[in-house]
């Protein structure tokens, strides 16, 4: 009986050794470190939406800041000797990949959540009817682009005529403008008497667009 006490107390003494041991010796782990960057991220640069692309670029800053708390905890770990630092560096590798699993499905999420977005349209109504617009997404090359469905008011005049947008913010701020001409759309357009139709890649830094302004040149 007091044999079997004594081996009960050795083991439960030896597996607190363990224990302690461990959590001298390993630290934190990166999926921890990751974890915790990722709700300080969360915590200090919540997500806001705006009129087309939601939360997506919101969500691409959280990211971004995700990585800056990681780096800051990484920075501030134990780094006596070179093993030490090697295993930092692999922390760091390991967590960066973690924070950047979590966030690439979000931003899929939202990117997929936005797609077909309707835009605002303002145009030219000497040249166009009527006009539409939608956001549109490519999950395979990760970029956005714009579908527009344009009614024209009579036929163009020249294959190579322009057609010319300006993308406004929601204070009525220009944020870019692009033009293309008619004869290079390729397979991203069509034009008919009566109707252009474009889908035309844009930039992501254009997240704060809230509506836009389209009209022709050698009309």
């Amino acid at each position: 009986m007091k044999k079997n006490l004594f081996k009960t107390a050795f083991m439960a003494t030896f597996a607190l050794m363990g224990a302690v041991l461990i959590s001298c010796s390993g630290g934190p782990s990166a999926e921890s470190l990751a974890k915790e960057a990722i709700a300080e991220a969360e915590e200090k640069a919540p997500l806001t939406e705006v009129p087309v692309f939601g939360t997506y670029q919101s969500v691409v800053d959280q990211r971004g800041k995700a990585k800056h708390f990681l780096r800051d905890k990484v920075d501030g770990l134990k780094e006596e000797t070179q093993d030490d630092h090697v295993k930092n560096i692999n922390i760091l590798k390991e967590g960066l990949a973690l924070i950047d699993t979590a966030y690439n499905q979000k931003i899929a999420e939202v990117a997929n959540k936005i797609d077909g977005t309707e835009i605002k349209v303002e145009f030219n109504q000497k040249q166009i009817s009527a006009a539409s617009a939608k956001l549109k997404n490519s999950p395979s090359n990760r970029q956005f682009s714009i579908a527009y469905d344009i009614t024209l008011t009579k036929p163009l005049a020249y294959k190579h005529n322009m057609i010319n947008w300006k993308l406004f913010d929601a204070n009525g701020q220009e944020i870019t403008a692009m033009a293309l001409s008619l004869e290079d759309l390729g397979d991203i357009g069509t034009v008919t008497d009566s109707k252009v139709n474009v889908k035309c890649p844009i930039s992501t830094h254009v997240t704060n667009l809230d509506h836009l302004f389209v009209e022709f040149t050698g009309y």
